[in-house]
């Protein structure tokens, strides 16, 4: 569940509408605008932060991780499943194929599996 949660969140941030929205939101921050930074954190990072956060706090409630490691585990998941890909991406490098994509999606949660492998 955790990969395919991976795979298309990373399908979603890496599209080219979206890449597009982010270029408009830095040339939009540099004339002190905001709006559209605005506009991408409540309808982009704000939800998916939230399901990872609910995701995160229900295996903690089932036992399988610990309450305290939450917040370690979702940064450290989006950070091995994005790394500089976005801004790779938004300096006009081709983006990452869905079998990258994939590839991705699958050493994230692997990575979280070793995690919480008890010592």
């Amino acid at each position: 569940m955790l990969e395919q949660f991976g795979r298309i969140f990373l399908s979603e941030l890496l599209h080219p509408e979206r890449t597009a929205m982010y270029r408009l939101a830095i040339a939009e921050a540099a004339r002190g605008g905001g709006s559209v930074a605005g506009e991408l954190e409540a309808s982009g990072r704000a939800p998916v932060t939230q399901a990872a956060t609910r995701f995160f706090e229900q295996a903690a409630a089932r036992g399988i991780i610990r309450r305290e490691q939450v917040a370690t585990l979702i940064s450290v998941f989006f950070s091995v499943l994005i790394g500089i890909t976005p801004l790779q991406v938004l300096l006009g490098e081709p983006p990452i194929s869905a079998d990258a994509i994939a590839q991705r999606a699958a050493l994230a949660t692997q990575v979280m599996a070793r995690m919480i492998e008890p010592a």
